[in-house]
This record gives structure tokens, C-alpha cells and sequence, in this order.
């Protein structure tokens, strides 16, 4: 059992970083008010949590260190982290930065685009987009998530430097979307649900970065419609594993996972002996030194948030 846990959270993002060999969590820390974050960076490993850098409004805080806020995201990119948006806190609203974190494990801001704007430089300012790491002619992927006025289904690669926008042809990609779920393997990822306009969804795509190009997968019957639900490839046990996340009316529980063949995909309901509760907004990453999913912090059916670790392996969840 984890004696030292991250703060409560929900929205927080954890990536695996073969730089240091530990598993970083940004620790959005919207706990125990939306108006207190303090965006810590916890690391993960040895069975043990450490808070690397204190968040901002503490008094060893950093100067360098990303400002407090929710629905960012995190992927690894082949050198650093990046981390790119996400909400601040009141008064600051959508925020448009791109952030890296170094085997040196500390922060920087990146000087790649203003966020300005959606078409110009970088995504623009937004929360709630999907961002996973890619292989191949870019390191990582970046889809939709929301802005003050709409829901966005623009796709962004970012190659170590840099921003790009990658031109979709109408009709051919995933509709616009927030809270969706997405993982990689190799030079591919694969995205499932979010919220539309109106409603959840529970459809899957695949993007190539070698054609850059989004495929939706046709599937046997998936998981019901939901978003901010945990998800990644889990190179153990071979599959695609998902956790959770919520509908309009529901916080979720379930566990699934993915095998794709070609773009046709397989969705299987699994039955772990034991499970985390009811969880959505969870961060979860394949931690490579144990080889285990981990999945820590989100959210349960009354907005309570969560610090619990758990251990994914060979079909079944253990707490940490």
C-alpha cells in the first residue's frame, strides 16, 4: 500500500517518462476547490508516490512550473513531456501554452506558438482534448476538445518543436468532441467516445501518422456511450484497456478491452475479481518497470474526488 498519495483530483494527467524511468502525474489539484488548484507533479515509482515539484500557491513553489489547471493532457514525445492547455482556474480561464518537462525533472515553457487561435501557430486555447504520444513523423497527437464557443474537431501533431495542423477532409475524421479517450501504440492511436454537441458517444477511430489519416473501426457492440473515461495500451497483456468514465447520468465502473485486426475492432467486457469504484476522469498510463497499468485519482458519482492508486495486470486490478 502507497503510504504518500497526490493530493485528491480529478482531470489529471500521468504518463510514463522513459527519461527518468518513472511514471510523472500532473497533479491538476482541483481539491478542495476549483478556485485552489495547485498543480502539483507527483512521480511514480518503487511503489512509491514522491511530490517532485509543490504546486503553485505553496510556499516551495516553483517558479517554472505550469500554472494551476484541469482538462490539459500529457504525452510523451520522444525527449520531454509536453503538456499542452487546459482550463485555469477562476479568472484565467482557457489557457493556450505548451509546457515541457525533462529527464532533468523540471518544467519549462515552450516558446512554440502563442495559442492564439485555432489556424494559427498551436491548437489554440481549449480543455478536454485528447493528447497521446505517437511513433513515426510526429511524437504526438492532439484532437478537438472545446474552446469559449465550441467543441473543436481539428487534429494537431507536435514533432519535439513544434505545432501542426493536419488537413481532414470533410467527413473523414471523428466529429467534434470533448472528454474523449485515447491511447497509442506505435505510430498509431486510437480514440473512443466523448461528448458531442448534444449527446456521449461510443464510436472508435484509429489515426496513422504515417498517411495521417483517421479510419473508424468497425466494431462489435462497444462500450456504452461515455466520456472521461481511463484509457491506454497495455503492452502486458496485449490489449487496449479501458476504464469507467461517465454518461449523462451515470459514473462507471467497468473494465474493457480492445484488439484490433486490420480496422476491424473487438470490445470485451472483462471480469476482474475485484475493481476500483465507479470512476471517471481518472489518469491512467502503462508503467513499463512493473509492467502494469496504473491508474490513480478521478472522480465518483457525487463529484467526490479521488487519490487511490490501482494496479492493472493479466485481467485483474489490485489497490497500491
Amino acid at each position: 500500500m502507497t503510504t504518500t498519495k497526490p493530493t485528491p483530483f480529478s482531470s489529471g494527467a500521468l504518463v510514463y517518462y522513459p527519461g527518468n524511468t518513472k511514471s510523472v502525474l500532473l497533479d491538476m489539484g482541483n481539491y478542495p476547490a476549483f478556485s485552489t488548484m495547485v498543480c502539483q507533479t507527483w512521480t511514480y515509482a518503487s511503489g512509491n508516490w514522491t511530490l517532485a515539484i509543490p504546486g503553485q500557491g505553496t510556499s516551495a513553489a516553483v517558479a517554472a512550473n505550469p500554472t494551476p489547471r484541469t482538462g490539459g493532457g500529457i504525452a510523451y514525445d520522444g525527449t520531454n513531456l509536453v503538456l499542452f492547455g487546459g482550463r485555469g482556474q477562476q479568472g484565467t480561464g482557457l489557457l493556450g501554452d505548451t509546457w515541457l518537462y525533462s529527464s532533468a525533472g523540471t518544467w519549462a515553457l515552450s516558446s512554440a506558438g502563442t495559442g492564439a487561435g485555432v489556424g494559427t501557430t498551436s491548437p489554440g486555447p481549449r480543455q478536454g482534448h485528447a493528447l497521446t504520444s505517437l511513433a513515426g513523423p510526429s511524437s504526438c497527437l492532439l484532437f478537438g476538445g472545446k474552446n469559449q464557443s465550441n467543441m473543436l474537431l481539428d487534429t494537431w501533431t507536435w514533432n519535439g518543436s513544434a505545432w501542426s495542423q493536419i488537413t481532414v477532409a470533410n467527413g473523414t475524421g471523428p466529429c467534434a468532441r470533448v472528454d474523449a479517450s485515447i491511447a497509442n501504440l506505435e505510430n498509431k492511436a486510437v480514440m473512443f467516445g466523448g461528448s458531442a454537441q448534444n449527446n456521449d458517444l461510443q464510436d472508435t477511430w484509429v489515426y496513422n501518422n504515417t498517411t495521417s489519416s483517421w479510419t473508424q473501426l468497425t466494431t462489435n457492440t462497444p462500450p456504452s456511450i461515455r466520456h472521461g473515461a481511463a484509457f491506454v495500451w497495455d503492452a502486458v497483456d496485449n490489449y487496449y484497456l479501458l476504464f469507467g468514465g461517465a454518461n449523462q447520468m451515470n459514473c462507471l465502473g467497468q473494465t474493457w478491452s480492445l484488439t484490433i485486426n486490420g480496422t476491424v475492432g473487438t470490445w470485451t467486457l472483462l471480469s476482474p475479481t475485484i475493481s476500483p469504484p465507479n470512476t471517471s476522469y481518472a489518469a491512467m498510463t502503462y508503467h513499463t518497470p512493473t509492467t502494469q497499468v496504473l491508474m490513480v485519482g478521478g472522480e465518483d458519482q457525487w463529484d467526490n474526488l479521488q487519490n487511490s492508486t490501482w494496479a492493472f495486470t493479466g485481467g485483474q486490478w489490485t489497490t497500491l
